[in-house]
């Protein structure tokens, strides 16, 4: 019973995911946003929803499979993985930002 129910969890998860990842990704397009900072706004608005989502629903069914009353400890578990997983994006992104940075320090360089 538990299997089936995280497996039904995770699969919305995904399709949650990829519902709001597409959307982000067509309204990156339309605002005509560079082809780099369109895919990292999508992959970082998918990797935020899926996780999210996959665990804040999976993770009360694994606590009352072990014996602990999910409806307790929750809310605290979730702000907890929430904050790791939007952290763990940004790092992603700020990283990217870099890159860019240093491409563009590069190309200065060589144009003097």
């Amino acid at each position: 019973m538990y299997v089936h129910k995280t497996v039904t969890e995770t699969k919305m998860a995904f399709g949650l995911s990829l519902l709001i990842g597409l959307t982000a990704f067509v309204r990156a397009s339309l605002f005509r946003v560079a082809w780099g900072e369109t895919i990292a706004i999508t992959t970082s608005v998918c990797v935020i929803v899926a996780s999210s989502v996959a665990i804040g629903s999976t993770l009360p069914l694994c606590m009352k499979k072990v014996g602990i009353d999910p409806g307790k400890s929750e809310f605290v578990l979730f702000y907890h993985v929430e904050f790791v997983c939007s952290y763990e994006v940004s790092m992603i992104w700020q990283l990217y930002l870099n890159c860019i940075c240093l491409r563009l320090i590069v190309f200065a360089t060589h144009m003097y």
